[in-house]
């Protein structure tokens, strides 16, 4: 039951580090570990010359990753992943703190966090109450269900008040037609991993696949069942998520407007399930009209789910919902379930050993109480000067794009003066949001004094998400909203809202350092900026305008230029490996393109200031650095849109001409590629 988001917030994400969470495809596994011998700063250049001209990552990143240790319960280590653990543990003080002390009001920010962190730590409660008063009278109604209309009645009544979901989900978000209204979508069912996993001829992707049926098997016989019967059930319903993903989108295609915006009324959508789906429910659940405008993001998954809502069928059907519930809930539940979501984990990202308990509380209630979390951080963390410092960052690489655009030689000029319309109309947001999200309903969550369980919390906080999303589905899209916690380590361009964001959480070294040369942060937080810029034209943003509209603003012959282009930059890093592995160029195209155009943003303006290029380059490949354990390397480079962190320095690089001058790179580097080969679009 995954807690389903639509094209637009899927398609946010922009830096490598936001697959990390989502890889294990469970809740709550975000946060890093670091050793003792790690450095506390980036290590300068000891190679000698010869080192930056082959292999540029290893000569600016050898020491560093030498020193680096992979902690035992984590699948990388990065610099991504050191400001993710040093903002954990900065927000991991305030939970104990808040946690520590009683008498805060009612309500506010640090009485919520107490109470969800002190029922979390309450194992025995967690063991007594199981899946809690929503949950467990969701499993009752399973079990009762007497015919698919019953079980799909209690499906879409569960999925109303939490959000989470299994055969199907139906949520409002913001339109891509007219980005300032809200439109009805249909999300595809839950097929437990991804296409690209169930059917990888990998070893390690096939080693996910056995391990997630474990972890699957481990939680029915945790709900009853016998060894025997467990696996027989797992079997059923992984054969069935198997063919659910079959008719799913490949993961670049879901970055691709053209094929996810499908619009239909919300009957039609309803009839894509073989008349399986009484619109009834919709109506007397969500309040859905016949004629109201939908949008189905993946209707050849939900005919193929239709396939199965056979009264024949009830029985695996049950099944099925019971193990989406169990896996999404696994981490929040008793602890014998916990248990089991951390051995996946674990074994599926070749880790060590699994986390503390009291880290995979903290880790969720920062998950769950985010923006809550985020506020008390901000206000003990967050130096306000930083944020002008890096809005004037912004400010210049926008005026370089400008410039850029105003003389792209393959452009026409309607299309050039729509590209630049866009450039000028972005939103930057940088540091928090100005207004909290938790301000505008009331939430209210109860101690363990107060008989206060730990999945109920969890439940009243997604209700509360729920009912006010419900309630203000009429209203105009709020452009205010942060699609991520201020926290986050991370960065991300919004192509509905055109805007782009830069959470509190990444503004530190050596991405930014207030106290660093600006050629240092223009090589660190530059690139990023000019990264998410870039993703207003990657070949998923540029289908959108300057209000966030899914328009097409290109000239016919302007758009088979623009995707020769982007062909190129495949067909370039389809050339790349990582110890013996292929990058993907087409699953990775959209991220390629927006580091190529973020750096060569950043060259220029560096050019223009007089800075010293090679300093500008070392800053940039440093912010890369990572070290990943087989396993998940094997993972991200069929699961992950961004190319691994060596790929993201050498590749781009090969296809800076400036790079070229500033080392002196000639015909047999390892850093070389002719002319003709460098892919360049912006």
């Amino acid at each position: 039951m995954k807690k389903r988001k639509g094209l637009a917030a899927q398609i946010t994400a922009a830096l490598a580090a936001a697959v990390l969470a989502a890889s294990m495809a469970l809740t709550g596994c975000s946060g890093a570990g670091q050793t003792e011998t790690e450095p506390e700063s980036p290590a300068e250049i000891t190679a000698g010359p010869a080192a930056y001209v082959d292999d540029f990552y290893d000569a600016v990143n050898h020491d560093t990753l030498e020193s680096w240790e992979i902690p035992a319960e984590q699948a990388d280590m990065s610099w991504f992943r050191k400001a993710r653990e040093d903002n954990y543990s900065r927000v991991n003080d305030l939970i104990r703190q808040a946690s520590s002390e009683a008498g805060q009001a009612e309500g506010s920010d640090l009485y919520n966090i107490r109470a969800l962190n002190l029922t979390g730590l309450d194992r025995e409660t967690r063991d007594r109450e199981g899946y809690g008063r929503t949950a467990g009278a969701f499993l009752k109604e399973i079990d009762s269900a007497d015919s698919v209309s019953e079980l799909l009645k209690a499906c879409l009544r569960f999925q109303r008040d939490t959000g989470l979901m299994s055969l199907m989900g139906w949520y409002y978000e913001g339109d891509s037609e007219d980005s300032s209204v809200k439109v009805l979508c249909l999300s595809q069912p839950d097929s437990g991993l991804r296409r690209e996993v169930w059917f990888s001829e990998d070893a390690s992707n096939q080693k996910r696949v056995e391990e997630y049926k474990k972890y699957l098997t481990k939680l029915h016989e945790n709900n009853g069942l016998n060894p025997e019967e467990a696996a027989a059930a797992v079997a059923r319903v992984t054969d069935m998520m198997k063919d659910l993903a079959s008719s799913a989108l490949k993961i670049e295609e879901v970055y691709d407007a053209e094929k996810t915006y499908n619009v239909c009324t919300a009957k039609e959508a309803a009839n894509l399930y073989s008349g399986a789906l009484p619109f009834r429910l919709l109506n007397s659940i969500f309040g859905i009209q016949e004629g109201e405008k939908t949008v189905v993001a993946q209707p050849d998954a939900c005919r193929k789910l239709g396939s199965y809502l056979r009264e024949e069928n009830l029985p695996l059907l049950k099944d099925y919902v019971r193990t989406c519930l169990y896996s999404d809930l696994s981490m929040i539940t008793d602890t014998a379930s916990l248990a089991a979501a951390q051995e996946y984990q674990t074994a599926a990202g070749g880790m060590e050993k699994k986390k503390d308990f009291e880290r995979t509380v903290s880790e969720t209630v920062q998950e769950y109480l985010g923006f809550q979390c985020g506020r008390v951080f901000c206000e003990a963390y967050f130096n306000g000067d930083a944020k002008q410092d890096v809005a004037t960052i912004i400010r210049q690489i926008i005026d370089v794009y400008d410039k850029r655009l105003a003389h792209m030689e393959w452009m026409t000029e309607s299309t050039r003066q729509e590209a630049r319309k866009k450039l000028k109309a972005i939103t930057v947001k940088v540091g928090y949001p100005d207004e909290w999200p938790q301000d505008k309903y009331s939430l209210t969550l109860k101690n363990p004094d107060q008989g206060g369980v730990y999945i109920d919390n969890i439940m009243e906080i997604l209700k509360a998400s729920q009912d006010y999303s419900f309630k203000t589905r009429h209203d105009p899209v709020d452009r205010n909203e942060w699609g991520m916690t201020p926290q986050t380590v991370n960065a991300y361009y919004n192509p509905g809202n055109n805007e782009i964001v830069f959470p509190a959480g990444i503004l530190q070294a050596p991405f930014y350092d207030p106290q660093a040369a600006p050629v240092t942060n223009l090589g660190g937080i530059g690139a990023v900026i000019g990264h998410e810029i870039t993703h207003a034209f990657d070949t998923s943003g540029s289908q959108y305008d300057e209000k966030g509209n899914l328009r097409d603003w290109w000239t016919a012959r302007d758009k088979q230029r623009f995707r020769e282009l982007a062909r190129k930059v495949i067909e370039y890093y389809d050339t790349m490996e990582v110890k013996g592995i292929r990058v993907n160029g087409t699953l990775s195209v959209t991220e390629n393109i927006a580091d190529l155009g973020g750096v060569s943003c950043i060259t220029e303006i560096a050019r223009e200031k007089g800075y010293d290029l090679k300093e500008l380059y070392h800053a940039y490949g440093v912010i890369w650095a990572t070290k990943y354990r087989d396993e998940y390397l094997s993972y991200i480079m069929t699961n992950d849109t961004h190319s691994p962190g060596i790929t993201r320095v050498n590749a781009v690089l090969s296809a800076t001409d400036d790079f070229y001058t500033a080392y002196g790179v000639r015909e047999g580097d390892g850093m070389y590629r002719r002319p003709e080969d460098r892919p360049h679009i912006w």
